[in-house]
């Protein structure tokens, strides 16, 4: 129960996260590791977590777990030429939508990842070079993170 707004930037579990937005909510299996500084391993690759989200994590009582990352697809970058920082996942297939186009891809697990981006922000190059199988990185808005334990249930829930 909430605003639009409360509802759609904090998700009190997966069920609303995923239920509230079009496209929904991605999900990734994720190590929250909060020993020294904390951090995020999402498909192999290790992120540092935002120093404000690690403080409303703490303060939340969440240790060092498996996880679900839930991640908006405009909170997405894509990158063209992944470097050791991205998550790495397989180029499915393209929607334009105007002025956004949705782009599909698969994680190496085999699970779907939708990002949603603005055209104009990416080299009409860039975006024919998307074909069937090519690798792109993605790389996440730090600051629009959602952590969910094993339950489903907002670690840092407001």
């Amino acid at each position: 129960i909430g605003t639009p707004n409360e509802v759609f930037d904090t998700p009190r579990n997966t069920f609303v996260a995923g239920f509230i937005g079009s496209p929904q909510m991605n999900f990734f299996d994720a190590k929250l590791n909060m020993e020294g500084r904390p951090c995020l391993t999402v498909e192999g690759v290790e992120l540092p977590v935002q120093e404000s989200t690690a403080k409303l994590l703490k303060e939340a009582g969440a240790g060092s777990a498996d996880i679900t990352l839930g991640v908006r697809p405009e909170h997405i970058t894509l990158n063209f030429e992944p470097g050791k920082n991205d998550v790495c996942c397989e180029f499915v297939v393209k929607e334009m939508m105007g002025s956004e186009m949705y782009i599909h891809l698969k994680t190496k697990d085999e699970k779907p990842v939708t990002v949603r981006i603005q055209t104009m922000m990416y080299k009409p190059e860039d975006l024919a070079k998307l074909s069937s199988g090519c690798q792109v990185g993605l790389s996440f808005y730090q600051d629009a993170l959602h952590f969910f334990d094993g339950e489903g249930n907002n670690l840092i829930y407001k």
